[in-house]
């Protein structure tokens, strides 16, 4: 693909094409309106954060003081060791969502880095449904502090998974740990976690279980 321009399903369209919290050039997404309630909140949100954010740059005597006080706070927070104790190679569970949110951007933005590297991650299931294919695809998606902007990582479930029985309801929180890779679909390439492992899942009905 021309660039290395890459897509991210779901995921980055909470962030870039809504919600304006971050950039990546070129970036698409699979994401579409069957997202819960509850992310649609996030979506909304985040696009009128966008249109404020592209009123206040138009005055260049404009200045974000809460911007100002978030990027002071990010940098002050200590470096956190993200390998797990059982080999995960980044364990984004250790971090606070101000922080999770900032790795998970980056890690779109530069995925060649975490190729072939397991990730641990938790958040809510979003589920993106391809009526052409007839296809779900479901992403593990993080907000950040001030839940204002949303994004994440599709992942596929190991073969011993079956579909739908074992996948997790939209809207649940999970942590989902799997193989990072990036695959291609037409001119796009999208990025997954692979052999995908839901270590726990919590939903509003159910609570938590412990995935097996």
């Amino acid at each position: 693909m021309r660039n290395k321009k890459y897509v991210w399903p779901t995921a980055l369209a909470l962030v870039l094409l809504l919600s304006a919290c971050g950039s990546a050039d070129g970036t698409k997404s699979r994401a579409g309106g069957s997202q819960t309630k509850s992310v649609n909140e996030v979506l909304a949100s985040g696009q009128q954060a966008a249109e404020s954010q592209k009123a206040a740059s138009a005055s260049s005597e404009t200045v974000d003081v809460t911007a100002a006080s978030r990027v002071v706070e990010e940098s002050s927070e200590a470096p956190v060791d993200l390998k797990g104790a059982d080999g995960t190679d980044l364990d984004l569970t250790k971090l606070s969502a101000t922080m999770v949110f900032s790795e998970v951007y980056n890690i779109m933005v530069n995925p060649d880095s975490c190729m072939g590297k397991t990730i641990r991650m938790r958040g809510l299931v979003a589920i993106y449904h391809d009526e052409t294919k007839d296809t779900d695809y479901y992403s593990c998606i993080v907000q950040d502090a001030t839940a204002c902007c949303a994004q994440g990582i599709e992942f596929k479930l190991a073969d011993n998974y079956r579909f739908p029985d074992d996948y997790p309801p939209e809207g649940s929180e999970i942590t989902v740990r799997g193989r990072f890779d990036v695959y291609k679909e037409g001119e796009y390439k999208y990025a997954v976690l692979k052999d995908a492992v839901l270590e726990k899942v919590n939903t509003e009905n159910e609570g938590e279980t412990t995935a097996p």
